[in-house]
Protein backbone atom coordinates (compact mmCIF):
# COMPACT_ATOMS: atom_id res chain seq x y z
CA UNK A 1 0.00 0.00 0.00
CA UNK A 2 1.83 2.81 -1.23
CA UNK A 3 -1.07 5.53 -1.09
CA UNK A 4 -5.04 5.20 0.47
CA UNK A 5 -7.98 6.59 -0.43
CA UNK A 6 -11.21 6.78 1.77
CA UNK A 7 -14.18 8.08 4.17
CA UNK A 8 -13.48 8.44 7.25
CA UNK A 9 -15.48 7.15 10.76
CA UNK A 10 -14.34 9.73 13.58
CA UNK A 11 -14.58 8.75 17.18
CA UNK A 12 -14.83 11.58 19.59
CA UNK A 13 -13.92 12.08 23.26
CA UNK A 14 -17.62 13.18 23.49
CA UNK A 15 -19.10 9.77 21.75
CA UNK A 16 -17.87 7.79 24.72
CA UNK A 17 -19.68 9.79 26.81
CA UNK A 18 -22.81 10.65 24.97
CA UNK A 19 -23.23 7.63 23.43
CA UNK A 20 -24.35 5.27 26.58
CA UNK A 21 -25.07 8.71 28.61
CA UNK A 22 -21.85 7.25 30.73
CA UNK A 23 -20.00 9.67 33.35
CA UNK A 24 -16.64 7.93 32.87
CA UNK A 25 -14.50 7.21 29.68
CA UNK A 26 -13.43 4.15 30.84
CA UNK A 27 -16.75 2.58 31.47
CA UNK A 28 -17.23 2.46 27.83
CA UNK A 29 -14.94 0.71 25.32
CA UNK A 30 -14.17 2.01 22.10
CA UNK A 31 -15.40 -1.45 20.58
CA UNK A 32 -18.61 -0.76 21.53
CA UNK A 33 -18.73 2.47 19.83
CA UNK A 34 -17.63 0.99 16.40
CA UNK A 35 -20.71 -1.19 17.21
CA UNK A 36 -23.12 1.00 17.31
CA UNK A 37 -23.88 2.55 13.93
CA UNK A 38 -25.96 5.56 16.47
CA UNK A 39 -22.77 6.64 17.32
CA UNK A 40 -21.09 6.73 13.94
CA UNK A 41 -20.18 10.35 12.12
CA UNK A 42 -21.92 9.08 9.01
CA UNK A 43 -24.72 6.27 8.09
CA UNK A 44 -23.18 3.20 8.29
CA UNK A 45 -23.78 1.01 4.85
CA UNK A 46 -25.39 -1.86 4.80
CA UNK A 47 -23.26 -4.98 6.70
CA UNK A 48 -22.63 -7.26 3.61
CA UNK A 49 -21.40 -3.94 1.59
CA UNK A 50 -17.93 -3.98 3.59
CA UNK A 51 -16.51 -1.95 0.33
CA UNK A 52 -19.05 0.94 1.18
CA UNK A 53 -17.57 1.00 5.16
CA UNK A 54 -14.76 4.40 5.83
CA UNK A 55 -11.51 2.72 5.57
CA UNK A 56 -10.08 5.40 8.11
CA UNK A 57 -10.54 5.73 11.54
CA UNK A 58 -9.77 9.02 12.58
CA UNK A 59 -9.62 9.69 16.81
CA UNK A 60 -8.61 11.84 19.37
CA UNK A 61 -8.19 9.64 21.64
CA UNK A 62 -4.79 7.55 22.12
CA UNK A 63 -5.30 3.98 21.40
CA UNK A 64 -4.46 1.37 23.51
CA UNK A 65 -2.10 3.55 26.13
CA UNK A 66 -4.84 2.96 28.92
CA UNK A 67 -5.00 -0.15 30.58
CA UNK A 68 -8.62 0.41 31.69
CA UNK A 69 -9.58 0.70 28.70
CA UNK A 70 -7.80 -1.45 26.04
CA UNK A 71 -7.68 -1.35 22.47
CA UNK A 72 -8.30 -4.71 19.68
CA UNK A 73 -8.42 -4.68 16.39
CA UNK A 74 -11.29 -6.68 16.05
CA UNK A 75 -13.72 -3.88 15.79
CA UNK A 76 -11.78 -2.53 12.88
CA UNK A 77 -10.98 -5.95 11.12
CA UNK A 78 -15.09 -6.22 11.07
CA UNK A 79 -14.86 -3.22 9.63
CA UNK A 80 -12.78 -2.91 7.14
CA UNK A 81 -10.65 -0.37 8.38
CA UNK A 82 -7.26 0.29 6.60
CA UNK A 83 -5.96 3.07 8.10
CA UNK A 84 -5.60 4.48 11.71
CA UNK A 85 -5.01 8.16 12.83
CA UNK A 86 -4.78 9.22 16.59
CA UNK A 87 -2.42 10.97 18.45
CA UNK A 88 -0.21 8.11 20.37
CA UNK A 89 -1.14 4.40 20.27
CA UNK A 90 0.62 1.44 22.37
CA UNK A 91 2.57 -1.19 22.04
CA UNK A 92 -0.40 -3.68 21.06
CA UNK A 93 -1.99 -1.43 18.80
CA UNK A 94 1.27 -2.01 16.39
CA UNK A 95 2.02 -5.42 17.29
CA UNK A 96 -1.49 -5.69 15.85
CA UNK A 97 -0.93 -3.57 12.87
CA UNK A 98 1.81 -4.84 12.30
CA UNK A 99 0.22 -8.48 11.99
CA UNK A 100 -3.07 -7.20 10.27
CA UNK A 101 -1.92 -4.92 7.45
CA UNK A 102 -3.31 -2.28 8.96
CA UNK A 103 -1.53 1.62 9.10
CA UNK A 104 -1.01 3.39 11.67
CA UNK A 105 -0.57 7.16 11.71
CA UNK A 106 0.43 9.73 14.73
CA UNK A 107 -0.96 12.86 14.77
CA UNK A 108 -0.99 15.42 17.47
CA UNK A 109 -4.00 16.22 19.03
CA UNK A 110 -4.61 19.48 17.99
CA UNK A 111 -4.24 18.50 14.19
CA UNK A 112 -6.57 16.21 14.61
CA UNK A 113 -8.78 18.47 16.02
CA UNK A 114 -8.15 20.65 12.57
CA UNK A 115 -8.58 17.23 10.56
CA UNK A 116 -11.93 16.41 12.31
CA UNK A 117 -13.67 20.07 11.67
CA UNK A 118 -12.55 19.67 8.32
CA UNK A 119 -13.54 15.99 7.84
CA UNK A 120 -16.87 17.23 9.31
CA UNK A 121 -17.87 19.96 6.95
CA UNK A 122 -17.66 16.97 4.09
CA UNK A 123 -17.85 13.37 5.74
CA UNK A 124 -18.33 11.94 2.15
CA UNK A 125 -14.83 13.36 1.24
CA UNK A 126 -12.46 11.22 0.96
CA UNK A 127 -8.73 11.40 2.28
CA UNK A 128 -5.90 10.87 0.85
CA UNK A 129 -2.91 8.93 2.73
CA UNK A 130 0.49 8.93 1.27
CA UNK A 131 2.41 6.35 2.77
CA UNK A 132 5.62 7.15 0.46
CA UNK A 133 5.33 10.88 1.31
CA UNK A 134 4.42 10.73 4.54
CA UNK A 135 1.23 12.75 4.10
CA UNK A 136 -2.27 12.84 4.87
CA UNK A 137 -4.07 14.68 2.54
CA UNK A 138 -7.20 16.35 3.84
CA UNK A 139 -9.34 18.40 1.51
CA UNK A 140 -9.54 22.39 1.80
CA UNK A 141 -6.32 21.29 4.24
CA UNK A 142 -2.72 22.04 3.73
CA UNK A 143 -1.40 18.39 3.53
CA UNK A 144 -0.16 17.02 6.96
CA UNK A 145 3.05 15.01 7.31
CA UNK A 146 3.45 12.57 9.66
CA UNK A 147 5.68 9.44 10.83
CA UNK A 148 5.17 5.65 11.03
CA UNK A 149 6.85 2.74 12.79
CA UNK A 150 9.98 1.94 10.26
CA UNK A 151 8.58 -1.88 9.97
CA UNK A 152 5.28 -1.08 9.68
CA UNK A 153 5.70 0.95 6.78
CA UNK A 154 8.33 -1.11 5.29
CA UNK A 155 5.75 -3.92 5.05
CA UNK A 156 2.93 -2.28 4.06
CA UNK A 157 5.24 -0.91 1.05
CA UNK A 158 6.13 -4.09 -0.02
CA UNK A 159 3.06 -5.52 0.81
CA UNK A 160 5.37 -8.42 2.69
CA UNK A 161 3.40 -10.40 4.98
CA UNK A 162 5.31 -12.10 8.35
CA UNK A 163 6.21 -15.30 5.88
CA UNK A 164 8.07 -12.83 3.14
CA UNK A 165 9.40 -10.82 6.20
CA UNK A 166 11.17 -14.41 7.34
CA UNK A 167 12.78 -15.03 3.99
CA UNK A 168 13.99 -11.32 3.67
CA UNK A 169 15.96 -12.17 6.79
CA UNK A 170 16.80 -16.24 6.37
CA UNK A 171 20.03 -15.18 4.27
CA UNK A 172 21.26 -12.49 6.64
CA UNK A 173 20.42 -14.99 9.75
CA UNK A 174 22.79 -17.89 7.93
CA UNK A 175 25.63 -15.84 7.15
CA UNK A 176 25.40 -14.44 11.04
CA UNK A 177 25.23 -18.05 12.60
CA UNK A 178 28.17 -19.08 10.15
CA UNK A 179 30.23 -15.87 11.45
CA UNK A 180 29.13 -16.65 14.75
CA UNK A 181 30.03 -20.47 14.65
CA UNK A 182 33.77 -19.74 13.31
CA UNK A 183 33.84 -17.01 16.43
CA UNK A 184 32.48 -19.08 19.08
CA UNK A 185 32.69 -22.75 18.06
CA UNK A 186 32.30 -24.75 21.14
CA UNK A 187 28.32 -22.98 20.96
CA UNK A 188 27.42 -25.08 18.35
CA UNK A 189 29.74 -28.40 19.30
CA UNK A 190 27.68 -31.18 20.35
CA UNK A 191 30.63 -32.97 22.27
CA UNK A 192 30.70 -29.80 24.63
CA UNK A 193 27.60 -30.10 26.18
CA UNK A 194 27.92 -31.18 29.80
CA UNK A 195 26.98 -34.79 30.11
CA UNK A 196 26.59 -34.24 33.71
CA UNK A 197 23.25 -32.53 33.33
Amino acid sequence: MKQHTGTVLLIRQSYLLEAANLRYRQSLQIQEILARPWAWSCSPPHHTDRSAYPSILLSEINLGTDNQQPFHFDSLLDLAIRVVIAPMFGPSVLSDAVRHGILLVPIPVDLVHVMQEGVAQAIEQPLEIDLEALQVRVPGLEPISFDTDPRLRSRLLSGMDDLDELRLYRTNARLERERDRAKRPWLYSATNIDKSV
